[in-house]
């Protein structure tokens, strides 16, 4: 699981910012598709909670919740998994 800020997902990979979780030998897009993987990703507000639910539909993953919208977070907080992960809780 990959606790992030939505703005990661807005701009392109900073090296002098942020830690690389991928790189040429372990590409992104696979680590999406091929191994078991949960985000928790914070985004400011709900156009940009939008914006990134979208995103990440995109790469495959399906969101979990809602998270309780009775709460003040701070953030809009966005829980989402891709398939592997859910097979890998699976307990059928």
């Amino acid at each position: 699981m990959l606790f992030i800020d939505g703005k990661k997902l807005k701009v392109k990979f900073d090296p002098d910012h942020c830690f690389s979780v991928c790189d040429k030998d372990l590409e992104w897009i696979s680590v999406c598709k091929k191994h078991p993987l949960a985000l928790c990703i914070a985004t400011m507000n709900n156009k940009n909670r939008e914006e990134t639910i979208t995103k990440i539909i995109k790469l495959g993953f399906e969101t979990i919740g809602p998270v309780d919208p009775s709460r003040n977070y701070g953030c809009e907080p966005i829980l989402a998994s891709n398939k592997k992960f859910k097979e890998c809780l699976s307990f059928e």
